[in-house]
């Protein structure tokens, strides 16, 4: 019968010197169970393996089993390896830090409630009596009372200090729905001016409405 491979044992206290314990594993044929692989630690402990010994031989036997399950002849190993340090583990996606997201700009000065002092679009008068517009953080309402236009606005710092604030108005609700008009916007003397282009091309360059465009022209008054 095909030879049985050993598994070497410390040797057991009162043996005389470089003796090591064999110990006879199942050839491979027979297949090495979980019953067998107690057997053999109760055998260890009988010799007088400390519990650190025991972990070391069940280093051991893993590879034992390997090579008695796949036919392959097992090394001849001694429980006195040293066993291999576990590898790291892996941190958990969420563990994985995320640079929150930068709150929007908003400019606080002109929110509130301002009334349509005058206007003008494509170089010609154009106001509104009654038109109110009602500014909250990045939230507006405009028109009458109740007003019917509502929706969203998006600050833009200056660029340099020849260039002015920008917004954009984006309608949810009412005459404005689904457009979004580039503006440009200042306050002087207390009044808040903005100028928006209507024709939603791009944003107006100063606070002017030239004949034959869509730019729109408003300086509105605290209510």
């Amino acid at each position: 019968s095909p030879r049985a491979p050993l598994l070497l044992l410390p040797q057991r206290p009162g043996l005389p010197p470089n003796r090591v314990m064999p110990l006879l594993l199942p050839p491979p044929q027979r297949r090495l169970t979980m019953t067998s692989i107690f057997s053999i630690l109760d055998a260890a402990r009988a010799s007088g393996l400390r519990s650190a010994t025991s972990v070391q031989l069940l280093g051991a036997l893993s590879a034992v089993l390997l090579g008695c399950q796949s036919n392959v002849p097992a090394p001849v190993v001694s429980a006195n390896s040293p066993v291999a340090a576990p590898a790291p583990p892996t941190p958990p996606a969420s563990a994985v830090s995320i640079a929150p997201k930068p709150a929007a700009f908003i400019d606080r000065e002109i929110e509130g409630a301002w009334m349509m002092a005058s206007g003008e679009i494509g170089g010609k008068p154009f106001a509104i009596p009654g038109f109110v517009l009602t500014i909250e953080g990045d939230k507006y309402t405009a028109g009458g009372e109740p007003p019917d236009d509502r929706g969203s606005l998006v600050y833009h710092h200056r660029q340099s200090a020849n260039a002015h604030a920008g917004l954009d108005v984006i309608g949810v609700d009412g005459p404005n729905k689904g457009k979004r008009i580039p503006a440009i916007y200042r306050l002087v003397d207390g009044k808040l001016e903005i100028c928006y282009d209507l024709s939603q091309a791009a944003r107006p360059a100063e606070f002017a409405s030239p004949a034959g465009t869509m730019l729109f022209r408003v300086t509105y008054q605290r209510k």
